[in-house]
């Protein structure tokens, strides 16, 4: 604001108050009269402040459409490789492994029931009768919840029923049988209950 309309505001609130001499009465109506809708509104700052602000929401608002589609974008082309991968999917069985110990088969000393509830280990076996690379040419990932195996002629994506230990579960490969055993120690929620 201004010099000017700063003193015009002072005479518009001295008009309203009462309080100006027959002097400041002349003088004032001399200038020209204001009325509320004369008074500039608040409308503008607060624009300047959004087209100040617009600017930085814009690029936040492209980087995650951005970082969005770039994540789509990696799904797609792992769904397309899965898709166009022509290997085969071997056969393959769960099973479920407890230690037992003579205190709990002779003398019933622990909690443990015939239940998978009370056992450690989840056995994975695959068979892949047809493969002639060895164990260190085929690629095996194991994770929490899910094992991943490529051979030049198999491959299996297996989501696992119980969440596993991956640091705590050993692979062993019979090359007679061509079979690949993975036993992995499971991870679950109330395991300090059962054992």
């Amino acid at each position: 604001m201004d010099v000017s309309s700063i003193e015009l505001l002072k005479n518009l609130f001295e008009k309203c108050n009462g309080d100006q001499s027959s002097s400041e009465s002349d003088e004032a109506e001399d200038l020209p009269s204001f009325g509320p809708g004369d008074i500039k509104s608040k409308k503008k700052k607060s624009s300047i402040v959004k087209t100040l602000e617009n600017p930085l929401l814009k690029r936040t608002n492209e980087c995650s459409t951005a970082i969005k589609s770039i994540e789509e974008w990696e799904q797609s082309q792992k769904e397309d490789e899965e898709l166009i991968d022509s290997r085969l999917q071997p056969e393959y069985s769960i099973t479920y492994k407890q230690s037992v110990t003579t205190e709990d088969i002779y003398l019933q000393m622990g909690l443990k029931t015939p239940a998978t509830s009370s056992c450690e280990d989840m056995i994975v076996e695959i068979k892949i009768p047809n493969e002639t690379t060895t164990i260190e040419q085929m690629d095996l990932s194991v994770e929490e919840e899910k094992i991943e195996l490529k051979t030049s002629i198999y491959r299996l994506k297996l989501m696992l029923p119980q969440k596993v230990n991956p640091q705590k579960g050993k692979a062993e490969y019979d090359s007679t049988k061509k079979i690949l055993k993975l036993t992995l120690r499971m991870n679950r929620e109330y395991d300090f209950v059962n054992f």
